[in-house]
């Protein structure tokens, strides 16, 4: 069973004044998309209802594991 993660972009990634929220697999955290390996080791410990926050002071970015 493929791990399901609930991903959230707020203020500092929002899209025509929206905030995104999406739900992708484990193989979709990769470098090309800015995520360094030890945030992907994070995000694949985690276990379902956790959850991790990565924001920044540039965006709100958080991933909770749904499944």
């Amino acid at each position: 069973m493929n791990k399901i993660f609930e991903c959230f972009w707020g203020e500092g990634y929002q899209q025509n004044n929206r905030s995104l929220l999406e739900w992708h697999e484990e193989d979709f955290f990769t470098e090309e998309r800015g995520y360094q390996l030890h945030d992907r080791e994070s995000i694949n410990a985690l276990s379902v209802g956790q959850s991790i926050n990565l924001s920044c002071v540039t965006g709100e970015h958080w991933i909770r594991r749904v499944e």
